[in-house]
């Protein structure tokens, strides 16, 4: 019997790109990274070995999750009752038919974020018990299985097997990044500091002797309890997300240009950026990341603990 996949809470403030990290993390642009601000319902997404399973990214909507559409447009803002209006005439309208195929499954999400975040909050309270639930397949999990739930702060003193604290290298030092750590603590407590890393996202924005390195690492343990202090790790996952979308599809080419070349002139053809994509993923911080879920896997196989679940 196969052991139960490793449910890791995907955590950070609105907007420090917490979705585009999960994003990175599988491959793929499956969750919807343009959200209210702070509001973010739960999502469940399950990354499965490549060849098992699912063949593409496959959404599956609870009865739960249904009937929490069904109940918003009385009380939800205009364009959040427009959202689920469209929900039921479509996808929902199917009964328990998944939803299939990156571009779809990231529409129906969307949709599902305005409807249901009136029902939310930013720190994770309120949520519905069974938020909508990702199959994803990667080529970097040869028999490992994750449950990554992306959400809000507060899912990082709920139950799961590991937490990955997002935090925003544009906005380190405010009140809110500071809340963020002291869930982080309680989480590494909890855990021990061997299910917790933190990832300090948008790394791309910092400039010529801004913090980096075992500086970064310093500052940000700085502001925790000195037992268990976690690994800090630089990200910049939208060059992960968008590298690794080039290396699917040439057709993504302008993205990673555009973030080469903000200002435009200068552009590489297709070709020189599909040839640097490999180069800007293993530079991003995400092998490390994906590292890190694979060791949280083999310790959770060789020495089952019990979770906090």
């Amino acid at each position: 019997m196969s052991p139960p996949p490793l449910r890791v809470a995907v955590a950070g403030l609105p907007k420090a790109g917490v979705s585009t990290l999960v994003n990175a993390l599988i491959g793929a642009a499956v969750l919807p990274v343009s959200t209210l601000e702070g509001v973010s319902p739960l999502t469940e997404v399950a990354v499965v070995p490549a060849g098992e399973t699912v063949a593409e990214p496959t959404l599956h909507l609870s009865d739960g999750t249904r009937a929490a559409v069904r109940e918003s447009p009385g009380t939800a803002e205009p364009s959040r009752a427009a959202s689920a209006g469209r929900l039921l005439a479509g996808p929902l309208a199917a009964g328990a038919a998944p939803v299939t195929g990156a571009d779809r499954v990231r529409a129906v999400l969307a949709d599902l974020r305005r409807a249901l975040g009136a029902t939310a909050s930013a720190d994770g309270r309120g949520e519905h018990p069974s938020p909508p639930h990702v199959v994803v397949p990667v080529g970097w999990a040869a028999s490992e299985r994750f449950v990554l739930v992306d959400g809000p702060p507060g899912i990082l003193a709920g139950p799961s097997d590991a937490f990955l604290v997002v935090l925003d290298y544009t906005h380190l030092d405010t009140v809110e990044d500071a809340r963020v750590l002291r869930l982080a603590a309680e989480a590494t407590a909890r855990v021990g500091p061997g299910r917790v890393t933190i990832a300090v996202n948008r790394v791309d924005q910092g400039e010529d002797g801004d913090l980096a390195g075992e500086s970064l690492r310093r500052h940000v343990h700085a502001r925790m309890p000195a037992a268990g202090r976690p690994p800090v790790v630089e990200t910049s996952a939208r060059w992960a997300l968008a590298a690794s979308l080039l290396l699917g599809d040439d057709a993504h080419a302008a993205t990673l240009d555009a973030l080469a070349h903000p200002m435009g002139g200068g552009a590489a053809d297709a070709g020189a950026l599909s040839r640097g994509a490999e180069h800007t993923i293993a530079a991003s911080g995400i092998p490390e990341l994906r590292q890190t879920l694979l060791r949280w896997w083999s310790a959770a196989v060789r020495a089952p603990h019990g979770t906090t679940r």
